[in-house]
């Protein structure tokens, strides 16, 4: 909900006067920052960044609060943030990309690409979700996030043991009921992105990051966009655990609604430390304020 108010907020004021153009930029930074301060104050969450780009190009940032809660380090719109399930848009990117160039197609059955994986048929209508299906969310998958085992393997995520690879994810849904059969229904399922990425490394031979850099983010210049596959975000070394997770809360279970301390977890807990891979293609790609996508105004 603050990420819709926060954006809300922001979207407001950016179409407040039309069009805007580079003269109005100092006094735009000044109502963004106001606005970002105001959400800081209202919500009580560590940081934010935030950009609009105008219709001729300008870029006008602003930042808020801390980058690193318990360090006092200020957030900046230099600091990389997590992009949560914008990746998504990445790996669906890809998979389309990849259907272009003949390697696979939307109407596959993902058996066609992981059907020889021992875990398999273990998963919720194994025999018919398509490429497509996962896609749009429609395959009937549960969301690995949400189900109890993973709540009660949460803890492992802070200590070493808690490096999950895809396919350990993957598991979490291995023998559980389907919410719908295959194409009649929707659900929202981070583990279907996950099962994408070893769709998209299956038929290149190669990283689903390598995928993602090649086709989208070199030859279109995203700099400021980045697969993240490390514990932190490249450029942010105090991205950490610590860094924007009170202490108290380190072993709560995630939540899309919010967690302890007052802070909403969904998307704070997969950039701590070594959590890199709780993420993996369902998420994981870091970016700067301006640097990723634009809102034409």
């Amino acid at each position: 909900m603050r990420k819709v108010l926060i954006a809300a907020g922001l979207v407001a004021l950016a179409s407040a006067a039309t069009p805007l153009m580079a003269q109005d930029a100092p006094a735009l930074s000044t109502q963004m920052q106001a606005t970002l301060d105001n959400f800081l104050e209202r919500y009580a969450f560590p940081g934010a960044t935030a950009a609009i780009i105008l219709p001729d190009g300008t870029l006008v940032t602003s930042a808020t609060g801390l980058a690193d809660v318990e360090n006092a380090r200020a957030m900046t719109p230099q600091t990389p943030m997590l992009a949560a399930s914008i990746g998504k848009t990445f790996v669906a990117a890809t998979v389309l990309a990849l259907e272009s160039e003949g390697s696979l197609s939307r109407t596959d059955l993902l058996s066609a690409h992981l059907g020889d994986r021992t875990w398999f048929d273990a998963l919720p209508n194994a025999d018919s979700i398509t490429i497509g299906q996962l896609l749009h969310h429609t395959s009937g998958l549960p969301d690995h996030v949400h189900m109890s085992a993973f709540q009660q393997d949460w803890s492992r995520l802070t200590t070493e043991e808690g490096d999950f690879d895809p396919e350990h994810l993957v598991a979490f849904v291995a023998g559980e009921a389907p919410l719908f059969e295959a194409g009649t229904g929707w659900a929202y399922s981070d583990t279907g992105y996950v099962l994408l990425g070893l769709a998209i490394e299956e038929v290149t031979g190669q990283p689903w990051q390598s995928a993602v850099f090649t086709r989208f983010l070199e030859p279109l210049g995203l700099t400021g966009t980045f697969p993240r596959t490390v514990p932190t975000c490249p450029a942010s070394p105090s991205a950490t655990s610590r860094a924007i997770i009170p202490s108290a809360c380190r072993n709560a279970p995630p939540t899309r609604r919010g967690g302890c301390c007052g802070t909403r977890l969904w998307n704070l807990r997969a950039a701590a430390s070594r959590r890199h891979r709780l993420i993996w293609r369902a998420g994981g790609i870091c970016c700067l304020a301006g640097r990723q996508w634009t809102l034409r105004i």
